[in-house]
Protein backbone atom coordinates (compact mmCIF):
# COMPACT_ATOMS: atom_id res chain seq x y z
CA UNK A 1 0.00 0.00 0.00
CA UNK A 2 2.86 2.40 0.84
CA UNK A 3 4.52 1.80 -2.56
CA UNK A 4 1.29 2.79 -4.32
CA UNK A 5 1.19 6.08 -2.38
CA UNK A 6 4.77 6.88 -3.36
CA UNK A 7 3.98 6.17 -7.01
CA UNK A 8 0.99 8.54 -6.83
CA UNK A 9 3.18 11.28 -5.38
CA UNK A 10 5.77 10.72 -8.13
CA UNK A 11 3.08 10.92 -10.82
CA UNK A 12 1.69 14.19 -9.41
CA UNK A 13 5.19 15.71 -9.11
CA UNK A 14 6.00 14.56 -12.64
CA UNK A 15 2.80 16.12 -14.04
CA UNK A 16 3.49 19.40 -12.24
CA UNK A 17 7.01 19.45 -13.73
CA UNK A 18 5.61 18.88 -17.23
CA UNK A 19 3.10 21.69 -16.77
CA UNK A 20 5.80 24.08 -15.53
CA UNK A 21 8.12 23.26 -18.44
CA UNK A 22 5.26 23.64 -20.95
CA UNK A 23 4.32 27.06 -19.63
CA UNK A 24 7.94 28.19 -19.97
CA UNK A 25 7.68 27.44 -23.69
CA UNK A 26 4.88 29.97 -24.00
CA UNK A 27 7.29 32.77 -23.11
CA UNK A 28 10.38 34.00 -24.89
CA UNK A 29 13.49 35.46 -23.31
CA UNK A 30 14.29 38.82 -24.84
CA UNK A 31 17.91 39.04 -23.76
CA UNK A 32 19.10 39.91 -27.26
CA UNK A 33 16.32 42.37 -28.08
CA UNK A 34 16.65 46.10 -27.57
CA UNK A 35 14.21 45.92 -24.67
CA UNK A 36 16.50 44.16 -22.25
CA UNK A 37 16.12 40.94 -20.30
CA UNK A 38 12.34 40.80 -20.15
CA UNK A 39 10.14 37.79 -20.80
CA UNK A 40 6.85 38.43 -22.58
CA UNK A 41 4.18 35.76 -22.91
CA UNK A 42 1.96 35.25 -25.94
CA UNK A 43 -1.01 36.59 -23.95
CA UNK A 44 0.87 39.75 -22.93
CA UNK A 45 1.97 40.32 -26.53
CA UNK A 46 -1.61 39.91 -27.81
CA UNK A 47 -2.90 42.30 -25.12
CA UNK A 48 -0.23 44.87 -26.06
CA UNK A 49 -1.28 44.76 -29.72
CA UNK A 50 -4.97 45.03 -28.76
CA UNK A 51 -4.27 47.98 -26.42
CA UNK A 52 -2.36 49.78 -29.22
CA UNK A 53 0.64 50.35 -26.92
CA UNK A 54 3.52 48.17 -28.06
CA UNK A 55 6.97 48.02 -29.56
CA UNK A 56 8.23 45.34 -31.94
CA UNK A 57 12.01 45.06 -31.91
CA UNK A 58 13.24 43.71 -35.24
CA UNK A 59 15.27 40.51 -35.04
CA UNK A 60 15.45 39.57 -38.76
CA UNK A 61 14.94 41.80 -41.81
CA UNK A 62 13.84 40.57 -45.28
CA UNK A 63 14.09 42.49 -48.57
CA UNK A 64 11.11 42.63 -50.97
CA UNK A 65 11.99 39.36 -52.70
CA UNK A 66 13.15 37.77 -49.40
CA UNK A 67 16.64 37.40 -50.91
CA UNK A 68 18.35 39.86 -48.57
CA UNK A 69 18.07 38.71 -45.00
CA UNK A 70 19.84 40.31 -42.10
CA UNK A 71 19.79 38.95 -38.56
CA UNK A 72 20.30 40.89 -35.32
CA UNK A 73 19.16 44.22 -36.75
CA UNK A 74 20.09 46.86 -34.20
CA UNK A 75 17.95 49.97 -33.65
CA UNK A 76 15.12 48.81 -35.95
CA UNK A 77 11.59 48.78 -34.57
CA UNK A 78 7.86 49.40 -35.00
CA UNK A 79 6.23 51.28 -32.15
CA UNK A 80 2.64 52.37 -31.51
CA UNK A 81 1.33 54.62 -28.73
CA UNK A 82 -1.72 56.86 -28.44
CA UNK A 83 -2.89 56.44 -32.05
CA UNK A 84 0.52 57.18 -33.58
CA UNK A 85 2.97 54.68 -35.00
CA UNK A 86 6.58 54.87 -36.08
CA UNK A 87 8.64 52.49 -38.19
CA UNK A 88 12.38 53.00 -37.96
CA UNK A 89 14.87 50.76 -39.74
CA UNK A 90 18.65 50.80 -39.30
CA UNK A 91 20.50 52.84 -41.91
CA UNK A 92 22.65 49.93 -43.06
CA UNK A 93 19.49 48.30 -44.50
CA UNK A 94 19.02 51.03 -47.11
CA UNK A 95 22.65 52.19 -47.43
CA UNK A 96 22.03 55.86 -46.58
CA UNK A 97 20.02 56.62 -49.76
CA UNK A 98 17.67 59.55 -48.97
CA UNK A 99 14.78 58.21 -51.07
CA UNK A 100 15.05 54.83 -49.39
CA UNK A 101 15.25 56.48 -45.99
CA UNK A 102 11.68 57.78 -46.47
CA UNK A 103 10.47 54.29 -47.36
CA UNK A 104 12.13 52.60 -44.37
CA UNK A 105 11.46 55.31 -41.78
CA UNK A 106 7.99 56.77 -41.45
CA UNK A 107 5.46 57.73 -38.82
CA UNK A 108 1.91 58.99 -38.61
CA UNK A 109 -1.62 58.41 -37.36
CA UNK A 110 -2.32 54.70 -37.07
CA UNK A 111 -4.97 52.16 -36.29
CA UNK A 112 -4.70 48.41 -35.78
CA UNK A 113 -7.35 45.72 -35.75
CA UNK A 114 -7.44 42.00 -35.18
CA UNK A 115 -8.40 40.20 -38.38
CA UNK A 116 -8.64 36.58 -37.23
CA UNK A 117 -7.11 33.74 -35.27
CA UNK A 118 -5.94 30.76 -37.31
CA UNK A 119 -6.51 27.10 -36.47
CA UNK A 120 -2.83 26.89 -35.49
CA UNK A 121 -3.35 29.64 -32.90
CA UNK A 122 -1.59 32.47 -34.77
CA UNK A 123 -3.31 35.86 -34.50
CA UNK A 124 -3.46 38.10 -37.59
CA UNK A 125 -3.64 41.90 -37.33
CA UNK A 126 -3.82 44.67 -39.90
CA UNK A 127 -2.36 48.10 -39.21
CA UNK A 128 -2.65 51.25 -41.33
CA UNK A 129 -0.25 54.16 -40.88
CA UNK A 130 -1.16 57.46 -42.59
CA UNK A 131 1.88 59.65 -42.98
CA UNK A 132 2.59 63.13 -44.34
CA UNK A 133 6.13 64.28 -45.17
CA UNK A 134 5.40 67.73 -46.58
CA UNK A 135 2.15 69.49 -47.41
CA UNK A 136 1.77 67.68 -50.75
CA UNK A 137 3.34 64.27 -50.00
CA UNK A 138 1.16 61.87 -48.06
CA UNK A 139 0.11 58.26 -48.20
CA UNK A 140 -0.64 55.08 -46.33
CA UNK A 141 1.36 52.05 -45.31
CA UNK A 142 -0.45 48.81 -44.51
CA UNK A 143 1.25 46.36 -42.18
CA UNK A 144 0.13 42.76 -41.84
CA UNK A 145 1.21 41.40 -38.47
CA UNK A 146 1.16 37.70 -37.57
CA UNK A 147 1.66 36.95 -33.87
CA UNK A 148 2.85 33.35 -33.68
CA UNK A 149 1.13 30.88 -31.36
CA UNK A 150 2.61 30.50 -27.84
CA UNK A 151 5.35 33.11 -28.36
CA UNK A 152 5.75 36.87 -28.41
CA UNK A 153 7.43 36.58 -31.81
CA UNK A 154 5.74 38.01 -34.89
CA UNK A 155 6.18 38.44 -38.64
CA UNK A 156 5.37 41.83 -40.21
CA UNK A 157 4.84 42.56 -43.92
CA UNK A 158 4.97 46.23 -44.91
CA UNK A 159 3.00 47.42 -47.96
CA UNK A 160 2.87 50.90 -49.45
CA UNK A 161 -0.60 51.71 -50.81
CA UNK A 162 -1.02 53.53 -54.14
CA UNK A 163 -4.44 54.44 -55.52
CA UNK A 164 -5.93 51.08 -56.48
CA UNK A 165 -2.89 48.97 -55.72
CA UNK A 166 -0.07 48.31 -53.33
CA UNK A 167 3.43 46.93 -53.30
CA UNK A 168 5.40 45.03 -50.70
CA UNK A 169 8.25 47.18 -49.44
CA UNK A 170 9.93 44.87 -46.91
CA UNK A 171 9.16 42.48 -44.08
CA UNK A 172 10.68 41.49 -40.76
CA UNK A 173 10.42 39.23 -37.75
CA UNK A 174 10.48 40.64 -34.27
CA UNK A 175 9.49 40.44 -30.64
CA UNK A 176 6.37 42.22 -29.32
CA UNK A 177 6.79 44.11 -26.05
CA UNK A 178 4.10 46.06 -24.18
CA UNK A 179 4.77 49.73 -23.41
Amino acid sequence: MKATGNISVLIVVGLMTVIMVSSCGASRNLAGAAGGNETVSHTEAAEALASKRFRIDVSTYYNIDKSRMKESVEESYLQMTDGNAKVSMAEDLYKGDRLSADIYNFEGNADIKKIKETRKGNILYEMNIRYQKVSMLFGTYRLKITLFNNTSECYVEVFRLFGNGSNNVFSFRGIVRPL
